[in-house]
C-alpha cells in the first residue's frame, strides 16, 4: 500500500512564527538540522518518534512560501548541450 506523504504549515497573523508538521523524511531531517543549527528559530515541539512519524515545529513564518519552478526558455542547441554534459558527468562517476 502507498505512504501518504503530508507536510502542513499553520499560523496566525499576530504570530511571527508557525507550526510546522511533517511525515515525509527529507523534510524531517531537514528541520531536526536546522533545529540544531539554529535553535533560536526553530523549535522541536515534537519529534517522530513520539508523534506518529510526525515532526512538529515552530519556525519563522517567512521560511514558508509558494512558488513555481523557475522556468527556463533554452534553445533547442543548449538543451543539447546540457544532455551532452549531464551525459559525461554520469560516465566519469561511474
Amino acid at each position: 500500500m502507498e505512504q501518504i506523504k503530508e507536510t502542513a504549515f499553520d499560523w496566525t497573523s499576530r504570530d511571527k512564527r508557525g507550526y510546522f508538521t511533517s511525515n515525509e523524511q527529507a523534510l524531517i531531517e531537514k528541520m531536526m538540522f536546522y533545529a540544531e543549527t539554529r535553535p533560536e528559530e526553530v523549535t522541536v515541539i515534537k519529534t517522530p518518534e513520539t508523534n506518529g512519524g510526525y515532526l512538529m515545529a515552530k519556525i519563522p513564518k517567512t521560511w514558508m512560501s509558494v512558488k513555481p519552478p523557475h522556468k527556463k526558455n533554452l534553445s533547442a542547441e543548449q538543451r543539447e548541450d546540457i544532455r551532452i554534459r549531464l551525459a559525461e558527468s554520469k560516465k566519469n562517476a561511474g
